[in-house]
């Protein structure tokens, strides 16, 4: 009998990079709105990557997942979950 763990955290890192007013929560001009639709758009694009714990550097797992497809398989499982008799505090199946 194996057990498999789902893996129900997912964190689309921040982007540091932003500069001027994209950078600031004070500005809500329709142009710095959809500048930062667009850096949402490209973190989405980016590949899912994690945190080494010893360099503080990002790196990719090994699963080559965009950050929208990571985010498009979590949902879904969170979809089945919440439709389970136990809401989702289940998280083992048993195979």
């Amino acid at each position: 009998m194996k057990t498999h763990e789902f893996n129900l955290y997912i964190q689309i890192l921040q982007d540091d990079t932003l500069t001027g007013d994209l950078g600031s929560v004070d500005v809500a001009t329709e142009k710095n709105l959809n500048g930062l639709v667009q850096v949402a758009e490209a973190l989405l694009k980016k590949p899912v990557s994690k945190i080494n714990l010893r360099t503080g550097i990002h790196e990719p797992v090994e699963s080559n997942e965009t950050n929208a497809e990571a985010l498009k398989r979590y949902i879904y499982i969170k979809t089945l979950l919440i439709h389970t008799h136990d809401n989702g505090k289940n998280l083992r199946k048993t195979v």
